[in-house]
């Protein structure tokens, strides 16, 4: 249930994203996304991450509007100068870890999600 996702990423932004720097909270915080998608039974994430899932486009869930504070403030203190706004880096990082979460789906979870995207996280936040 979408409903219950955003009141665990409220939760978990009003108790601080951890990081040192502004790319690590966002690397915490996707990695959190991470690990609420593996927190729930196999079966289910198999069932939720396919294409004809629209829930993914959903607008203004609390699940990436929660991101928007956190990369607004590295766009603002120069920490994060890609050439994007807030809506697409958050677009990009969700549709990374999306595709990330489908693979692993497609592997039947033969690998560890979490290492798999921390290492990528690392590739693909270092050059924003």
């Amino acid at each position: 249930n979408y409903k219950v996702a955003d009141k665990k990423f409220t939760e978990f932004v009003n108790n601080g994203v951890e990081g040192n720097t502004i790319k690590e909270k966002a690397k915490n915080y996707m990695l959190f996304y991470i690990d609420f998608v593996t927190s729930e039974p196999y079966d289910f994430t198999k069932l939720l991450y396919n294409n004809s899932n629209k829930l993914f486009l959903k607008k203004g869930r609390a699940m990436q509007t929660l991101l928007a504070p956190i990369i607004d403030e590295g766009i603002n203190n120069r920490e994060i100068t890609a050439d994007m706004n807030t809506e697409e880096i958050i677009e990009f990082l969700f549709q990374s870890m999306r595709g990330l979460i489908f693979h692993w789906c497609l592997h039947d979870g033969s690998f560890n999600l979490h290492e798999r995207a921390d290492k990528y996280l690392e590739l693909i936040i270092k050059p924003l």
